[in-house]
């Protein structure tokens, strides 16, 4: 993949009869006063729903640039596998930390869980703070979708959203087992916070239809947990 750097354009700032897209915001001060773009210099602009250009600079201000529009492409650098990640909610940056890799490593979802064990509390600003991390994450990746960043949500609510998956994993020190078997086109994922999840919690998973899966025997932080688990998914 080329390695021109990538800019986010709402769709509606996107003109595909005339095969122009206008930045704005800090987008257009990035390019435009950092990177201090040139005419007809290449980048890739992005819709955030799937959608991609090979683009170039038409004019530049301190608060606009406008691009010309080249080649569309659908799904650029997407999986064909749609996951939906429930994390533990967790203290500090490590949650914040644990979105980004997940981001880069192809989630399309993901869905903070409070749980026994969890000791931080959610709001909205940190619901915020992910959507913007889950941006600057596409753009670093090159992907054209943004994933959906959704509020906290306990165990039993969010078992129930993505109760007709038909792959569903939770990942637990607690098995032998080690190998998934990816056959369906949507895939749940469920990594517990720090001390992972209670017993209770594992076996509610274990009967909403959970296969538990050993990411081997040293004790992960989080964060590391939910990228070798999406590693194994081989998105």
């Amino acid at each position: 993949m080329s390695q021109l750097e990538v800019y986010y354009c709402p769709p509606e700032a996107i003109n595909k009869i005339t095969g122009r897209a206008i930045l704005t915001g800090d987008e257009a001060h990035h390019l435009s006063r950092v990177r201090r773009c040139n005419a007809r210099e290449e980048v890739w602009l992005i819709d955030g729903i799937g959608n991609a250009w090979k683009s170039t600079v038409q004019s530049a201000t301190k608060t606009t640039v406008e691009l010309n529009l080249h080649e569309q492409l659908s799904d650029w650098n997407e999986p064909a596998v749609y996951v939906h990640a429930g994390i533990g909610i967790l203290k500090g940056d490590h949650l914040f930390a644990a979105i980004d890799m997940a981001v880069q490593l192809g989630v399309s979802e993901i869905t903070p869980l409070t749980s026994q064990y969890s000791i931080t509390k959610w709001n909205q600003s940190k619901t915020e703070r992910s959507q913007r991390i889950a941006l600057k994450a596409v753009k670093q990746c090159g992907r054209s979708r943004i994933p959906t960043i959704n509020n906290a949500s306990n165990i039993e609510n969010w078992i129930e959203v993505i109760k007709m998956y038909p792959d569903k994993y939770v990942f637990s020190q607690d098995t032998d087992e080690t190998s998934i078997l990816q056959n369906e086109s949507k895939i749940a994922i469920a990594v517990g916070p720090e001390g992972g999840f209670s017993p209770v919690e594992e076996n509610r998973f274990s009967e909403a239809g959970f296969k538990g899966i050993s990411l081997g025997n040293r004790r992960l932080r989080t964060e590391v947990a939910v990228a070798a688990a999406i590693a194994l998914l081989k998105l």
